[in-house]
């Protein structure tokens, strides 16, 4: 007999919940209100700004990223202008909504207190990555995908269907890869865990074939599976010699224990459906497999893990120690282990943890980075382009300079030997008026300096300014 919690809705006084949602608004705030440096936000930045400036992806400049997350940024720098203060907004807003859609999601089956934890670690597994970013952004839309999934399937809606499949759409515009798993899941979720008709299936994938028909409309295909596929798993990936995939299988062998003990416990459908979410997300880390993204994909798990700490879920027939609650143990110790790394590191968020008052937090400056901006724009008139590189995209949005070259990124192991070619025509034919070069951040890349672009950047640029790792270089008169 399948046993499930019932669908609980919140008897405690709303003034505790309004309290809870204000102070997870704040702490979310502290967290991710930050002037980082991220050559991962870089991307996004640099790529929204060239598209507010009239760009387009894909022919003006070369990315292996799908357009939704630079064209969403770059409507709000239309709107609201173009700063860092926007880009930070957008993604601090989408995190803390996500994380109240979450809480939506789970109360059907966590009861009680359990279902705001949830949204909480959802807050810890995001802190470990820039919030500005594809990454963050895709899980966001994800998520809401899951909320009107879930709400299709309780009320048997046909448009619900058709929307949540537009959503998984909407995540591959964020990027691709997640968004093939998060609508593979559903297909999963809807005909193997709920046993619905084919029609409903049906639905749903046309309502994310009908989200993907603009890219079509606005790009050839050839150009999207060539940029977005072809050339993104024949180089840009980590080399696979030297990738640690330890951390990867470790997690995955986690989620496929919860797995096991949601099967022996049954779970009902809800619970499963969340579990093959969590599922899909882990599997897509395998492109990269460093911490921060696996951690990022871990969100689903939590709520996971509450459902079996439920009284009476773990423990039934094992006496003295439960051995399902040993197992149980390991995915909650890993849970528990991330929590505890973010909040030991959270006063490093705290204005003054880093001199800065309070009004230079809130305004976002960045003292250091104040200095090179200031640097680059008293030497490079605002019409004249630079070059920053091998992997400094944030270079051009800082500092409000246009890129000599059509590529924010070239690193000899994730990019082929034609865009390095195509790269120093460009340098040749536009010289830029100051090269920038950091090559610690492509040290783990293994990236060689023996290129068409770096010989071209020695031979006709000398250094006149270190600071730390990054090197400013002049044109040779």
């Amino acid at each position: 007999m399948e046993f499930m919690i019932p669908a609980v809705r919140e008897q405690g006084p709303r003034f505790r919940a309004a309290v809870f949602w204000l102070a997870y608004a704040v702490v979310g705030f502290i967290i991710f209100w930050q002037h980082d440096v991220s050559s991962d936000s870089g991307v996004v930045l640099t790529g929204a700004w060239q598209i507010s400036e009239g760009q387009v992806l894909y022919r003006d400049f070369v990315q292996f990223y799908p357009p939704g997350t630079f064209y969403l940024l770059a409507a709000f720098f239309k709107l609201f202008g173009v700063s860092y203060a926007v880009a930070r907004g957008v993604g601090v807003g989408l995190i803390l909504f996500s994380g109240f859609g979450l809480w939506i999601a789970v109360r059907n089956f966590l009861p009680r207190w359990r279902s705001y934890v949830a949204p909480v670690f959802f807050l810890v597994a995001f802190a470990f990555y820039p919030s500005i970013n594809h990454n963050p952004w895709s899980l966001c839309v994800a998520v809401w995908a899951w909320v009107v999934l879930q709400w299709a399937l309780r009320r048997k809606r046909t448009v619900g269907y058709l929307f949540a499949g537009v959503l998984c759409g909407a995540v591959v515009w964020m990027l691709h890869t997640k968004g093939l798993a998060v609508f593979s899941a559903g297909v999963v979720v809807l005909w193997q865990v709920y046993r619905q008709s084919w029609r409903s299936v049906a639905w749903y994938a046309a309502g994310f074939i009908l989200a993907l028909i603009p890219a079509l409309i606005f790009w050839p295909a050839s150009t999207l599976w060539q940029d977005l596929f072809v050339l993104p798993f024949r180089y840009n990936r980590l080399p696979l010699v030297g990738t640690n995939y330890v951390f990867f299988f470790l997690a995955l062998g986690l989620v496929m224990l919860v797995g096991w003990l949601l099967w022996r416990k049954q779970a009902g459908p809800a619970v499963m459906a969340w579990w093959w979410l969590s599922l899909a997300l882990m599997a897509s880390s395998i492109i990269r497999p460093d911490s921060y993204h696996i951690i990022l994909n871990s969100f689903p798990i939590m709520p996971l893990v509450l459902w079996l700490s439920y009284p009476g879920k773990l423990g039934s027939g094992w006496k003295p120690i439960p051995f399902d609650l040993i197992l149980w143990s390991l995915p909650a110790v890993y849970l528990a282990t991330v929590a505890a790394v973010l909040l030991w590191s959270f006063p490093s968020y705290l204005p003054w943890w880093s001199g800065r008052s309070f009004s230079q937090w809130l305004r976002l400056e960045n003292p250091e980075l104040r200095q090179l901006v200031s640097l680059v724009q008293a030497r490079v008139p605002a019409n004249a382009p630079i070059y920053a590189g091998p992997f400094l995209p944030n270079a051009y949005f800082e500092m409000q300079r246009r890129n000599a070259t059509s590529f924010d990124q070239l690193i000899t192991t994730l990019h082929p030997p034609e865009f390095f070619t195509a790269a120093r025509r460009q340098l040749e034919a536009n010289p830029p008026a100051l090269a920038i070069l950091n090559y610690q951040p492509v040290e783990k890349y293994g990236h060689r300096q023996d290129n068409p672009v770096d010989e071209y950047i020695q031979a006709h640029y000398r250094e006149f300014e270190r600071r730390g790792p990054i090197i400013f270089m002049e044109p040779i008169p």
